[in-house]
């Protein structure tokens, strides 16, 4: 989940890795302020989970996209992770919503720990204004069925400028995309009026993952 850095024209990136280290104490709820974690899938080939749960709090895993593919690792390391987890959808504009949702739906695990999480990043397949309704139909299809509230990932500009979402996104957490070192240079987009989970770099390095990982921080 790591598109959006090529949209940034005005945002400090961080040159060097960000290296993360295990809170003391782990929080009790995995997503209370302060909490830190991951998001994998399988790009990141090399991962030890029974190492990697040991340094963060969370970890979020890619489990489809689209209606009908599948992440090759997700099944594997789903049944590995002891920490809270979730997974995620990577949404395709092209494809219907509920057939999208009810595939992912067969992936989800309500006792993960975690809700599941809607990605919306795909800039570069003819989005209309009708696929923001299209999403929100996605997002009531998935609480429906889970009895879960999902979140949304997504950057600010592309929520600003792409989807526009209406006030009934509101009610979804917001994890948004935005690195950059201070959280004070991140600006959360309308209608949200916080960030729940903030993306701060797509190149962390922490020990169970080999190479760059997604690096996440529970903000609210």
């Amino acid at each position: 989940m790591s598109y959006f850095k090529q949209l940034w024209k005005k945002d400090i990136i961080p040159k060097e890795p960000v290296v993360i280290t295990p809170s003391q104490p782990r929080p009790r709820n995995p997503l209370s302020p302060g909490a830190k974690g991951v998001d994998i899938s399988h790009h990141n080939e090399s991962v030890d989970i029974s190492v990697l749960e040991k340094n963060v709090d969370f970890i979020y895993m890619k489990a489809t996209e689209g209606i009908n593919f599948v992440s090759s690792t997700y099944k594997r390391r789903a049944k590995q992770i002891k920490i809270p987890w979730g997974a995620y959808h990577y949404y395709r504009v092209k494809h219907d919503p509920v057939r999208q949702a009810e595939h992912f739906l067969k992936y989800i695990d309500v006792k993960s720990g975690l809700p599941p999480v809607l990605d919306i990043e795909a800039i570069n397949n003819n989005y209309k204004d009708k696929h923001t309704a299209d999403i929100l139909l996605f997002l009531k299809t998935i609480e429906k069925e889970t009895g879960l509230t999902p979140m949304i990932y997504t950057s600010y500009y592309y929520a600003r400028d792409v989807i526009k979402p209406s006030e009934e996104f509101k009610r979804y957490p917001l994890w948004l995309a935005w690195y950059t070192y201070s959280f004070d240079k991140v600006k959360c987009p309308e209608p949200w009026d916080n960030i729940k989970v903030w993306q701060c770099s797509e190149a962390a390095r922490v020990e169970g993952v080999r190479g760059d990982v997604d690096y996440n921080k529970v903000m609210s």
